[in-house]
């Protein structure tokens, strides 16, 4: 039977690239990176300048996130060449999930998904959409793409193996929790859906319901989470249409 081990600490939300790359994030947008040691004497934590409502960390050790405002930054602290601790990168989501360095995706807030082109600053977006409406992503390393929509259903990215429909829903029923503002012991989970799946339509938030536009807004820096405006989403390439 899985046995969990409580780690000393208290984050929102987390993510686990390898058993070395653990970054989290607390209530209050504070971001901690994982020492490597579970019982070290004053934290197990290290606290990195800057401040995300969620992240996204890869095996190979890229990190990214995302700030309240819905901002996005790459983590460049490890980049002796680079003057700051966070790139940002054009564009707007809520959400965001690290596979590897290659393979970087996120939501916004109208659940519009998206897949990073690999290049910073693309033009007109370095954000390529994808169909469909997501409500929360994971990305592996592998190339793998799973996400849940607003409903709970789960679907498995397909889009790379000429599945016209994109997507493949799996049986079941999961939910991502939103980051609420107070505070929760920090327990680690994983969800496993084991079950046959079936063709189906392109994921929504609620079938038979036009899904809501991006909104058009002002963006913040990386530190500035405090602020509630809103920054406009990332456009699609071009040649995405």
């Amino acid at each position: 039977m899985p046995e969990w081990k409580q780690i000393r600490g208290n984050l929102t939300a987390i993510s686990a690239g390898s058993r070395t790359n653990v970054w989290g994030v607390n209530a209050a947008g504070n971001i901690y990176k994982f020492s490597g040691y579970d019982d070290l004497g004053t934290s197990p934590w290290i606290q990195i300048p800057g401040s995300l409502s969620d992240i996204g960390a890869a095996a190979d050790g890229t990190v990214w996130g995302v700030n309240a405002a819905g901002n996005i930054y790459r983590y460049a602290g490890d980049q002796e060449e680079s003057a700051d601790q966070w790139v940002q990168i054009p564009g707007n989501l809520t959400r965001i999930a690290v596979g590897s360095r290659t393979n970087v995706w996120g939501v916004n807030e109208a659940g519009d998904i998206y897949k990073f082109s690999g290049y910073d600053f693309l033009t007109p977006s370095p954000w390529i959409k994808i169909p469909g409406n997501l409500s929360d992503i994971g990305a592996a390393a592998d190339g793998s793409v799973w996400g849940v929509n607003r409903n709970g259903n789960i679907y498995r990215y397909t889009g790379d193996q000429h599945n016209k429909n994109h997507w493949f829903e799996i049986s079941g029923n999961l939910t991502a929790s939103r980051r609420e503002p107070h505070r929760f012991p920090l327990k680690t989970l994983r969800h496993l859906a084991a079950t046959t799946g079936r063709p189906c339509a392109l994921p929504s938030a609620r079938p038979g319901v036009a899904e809501p536009q991006e909104r058009p807004g002002s963006s913040s820096g990386p530190v500035n989470t405090l602020a509630r405006a809103s920054a406009e989403g990332p456009d699609h390439r071009a040649d995405s249409q």
